[in-house]
């Protein structure tokens, strides 16, 4: 952990909070190199073999990680969300059909699906001969980030997943989402936007490993008993809901994401919670709400925006009606008890 904390402490962070220049590669079906960050270049990577389901895998939450393959071009596609950052040296990074060449200091953010480099060396062409790199890479789930670092010198690849860290922090996890989903729109500024992202997200992530919070799993992990996977209804339901709660989530979504017909799981969702879906959903999000009131120092209408709910006064008033406080008075009365 000592080797990941110097890294945040003396590249990623200062990265982050310097307004320099762009960093940010996001993967797309289609790239254009103009749309790239300075320095890096990209040269077309071509898919020869055949996509490969994989099948009867789970992972965290019983949900599946790995949904495909394409073990003749070294690609995979997953569920999760992952952002790998240079940290040292150049490395050739496969992103679908492109092959995107970056130097110390770019991040790469690999939204749910996008096909993507499976296994290191994370070079190619004459780096395989004399380059290397260092990448720190990271997945988000639902209410937990794993990280770890590897690094590839010509064709040997090291240290890969050798150091696992699991972090449970629900806001980082919350903050990485919206980031896929701000970079994934690609509106007017969205580049500003994921700089400050970045920033909050790798804050909290160093403030967790220097007060120990963490857990290191070693070079074999198993990710269902440290997550407490839920195997029942409510449980998967809670874990779909806390990994998505930044997003907008109708009954058809959670409906299909857990196998049902639309009626099957209202009648199900009264059943177990004594509730129906929106109200389960709203109580989710403002307990999370209320989490980001008294651990951080962002503003409401950006806990309303991590919490899911676009409108800051339809927040407050979704607040008061389950706390019977606002947002601000809730926050005031949780600073008064502390003192």
């Amino acid at each position: 952990m000592n080797q990941l904390l110097h890294l945040l402490q003396s590249k990623i962070i200062p990265w982050t909070t310097s307004n320099a220049h762009s960093r940010l590669i996001v993967a797309r079906p289609k790239m254009s190199a103009a749309a790239l960050p300075a320095g890096v270049t990209l040269s077309p990577h071509s898919i020869k073999g055949k996509r490969v389901e994989i099948r009867n895998r789970r992972d965290h939450a019983n949900q599946r990680l790995f949904l495909a393959e394409w073990p003749q071009d070294n690609l995979h596609e997953i569920t999760s969300p992952k952002l790998s950052c240079v940290v040292e040296g150049s490395a050739d990074y496969l992103l679908g059909k492109y092959s995107v060449h970056c130097g110390e200091g770019n991040f790469i953010l690999i939204p749910p699906r996008a096909p993507h480099h499976r296994a290191g060396p994370f070079l190619e062409g004459a780096s395989l001969q004399n380059g290397s790199c260092k990448l720190l890479q990271t997945y988000a789930y639902s209410r937990d980030i794993l990280l770890w670092v590897c690094s590839s010198r010509g064709h040997q690849h090291v240290d890969e997943k050798k150091d696992n860290f699991l972090i449970s922090n629900g806001e980082a996890a919350q903050i990485f989402h919206l980031l896929v989903e701000e970079a994934g729109k690609g509106r007017d500024g969205f580049e500003a936007v994921c700089h400050h992202l970045l920033a909050a997200y790798f804050s909290l992530l160093m403030r967790d490993i220097s007060e120990g919070r963490y857990t290191q799993l070693g070079p074999k992990f198993n990710l269902k008993p440290l997550m407490a996977a839920s195997d029942n209804f409510s449980g998967q339901l809670q874990d779909y809901i806390e990994a998505n709660l930044n997003k907008h989530i109708t009954i058809d979504d959670a409906a299909a994401h857990l196998y049902m017909s639309r009626s099957q799981f209202c009648r199900r969702v009264r059943r177990d919670t004594g509730g129906t879906f929106v109200e389960l959903l709203t109580h989710f999000r403002i307990e999370s709400a209320q989490h980001m009131l008294r651990e951080t120092d962002w503003t409401v209408t950006l806990i309303s925006k991590l919490s899911g709910i676009q409108s800051p006064t339809y927040f407050q008033e979704l607040f008061r009606r389950q706390t019977g406080l606002s947002a601000g008075e809730y926050r005031q009365k949780y600073a008064a008890m502390k003192k």
